[in-house]
């Protein structure tokens, strides 16, 4: 009986550790298995952030080349609408030096209206600072 008392401690605390080892080898599958996981993940997020990379320089590439096409053409219509402008005083200075008279006046009144409705148009609605439409010094429009 003496022998049984001290055996059945060491009975329960092998059965206690066999089940322990037993239970911590699923465990251990687990683990190994979400790190597998997280190792896959890891790879094919890095995999994405490159890409994106990439596509974001291609963005930056082109948003610099939108911008520079953008810088040249408000500059164009900047020089088009100063010389809207030197064509309305040219205008003027062509009425008053005589062009309407003589020979069918109206045709040529026609014309110049024309051309000052041309070049007023030309500087309306300028990108990067609205010009507005000179006067036509009394003249019309």
């Amino acid at each position: 009986m003496k022998a049984s008392r001290t055996l059945a401690p060491l009975l329960l605390t092998a059965a206690a550790l066999a089940g322990g080892h037993a239970a911590s080898r699923p465990e251990v599958a687990s683990l190994q298995q979400d790190k597998a996981t997280l190792e896959e993940r890891v790879l094919t997020l890095e995999s994405k952030v490159a890409e994106l990379s990439r596509r974001m320089e291609q963005v930056a590439a082109d948003a610099s080349t939108s911008r520079q096409k953008t810088d040249q053409t408000v500059d164009y219509l900047r020089r088009q609408a100063k010389q809207a402008e030197r064509l309305k005083q040219s205008l003027d200075v062509s009425e008053e030096a005589g062009f309407t008279a003589g020979i069918n006046p109206r045709s040529r009144e026609v014309l110049l209206e024309a051309f000052r409705g041309v070049a007023s148009e030309a500087q309306v609605g300028l990108p990067g600072g609205n010009a507005a439409p000179a006067p036509t010094g009394g003249r019309r429009p």
